[in-house]
């Protein structure tokens, strides 16, 4: 018996993730399947992503901006009346 007739292997036994993945196929497959189902077209995605990724990058660069500011202020010392002020 050569390797082409040989059985195949026994399958492993299912595991939770396994069963999970499969139900969420499963349920994906009767949603993209029901004639109610809505469709975004993949240019509106593309626009959609193009924007919150410009968001992000905007927040990214303010937040270095930021963090320069406060790691030049890391070695001040808080003075009295000072909230983050702590007696010694």
């Amino acid at each position: 018996m050569n390797q082409k007739d040989s059985p195949p292997p026994e399958p492993a036994p299912e595991t939770e993730y396994d069963k999970w993945f499969r139900e969420q196929v499963e349920a994906a497959i009767i949603e993209a399947d029901d004639p109610n189902c809505v469709w975004i077209p993949h240019d509106v995605v593309e626009e959609q992503m193009r924007r919150e990724l410009a968001e992000l990058d905007a927040l990214i660069a303010a937040g270095q901006e930021h963090a320069t500011h406060l790691e030049s202020q890391r070695d001040v010392i808080p003075t009295e009346g000072h909230p983050l002020h702590r007696p010694t």
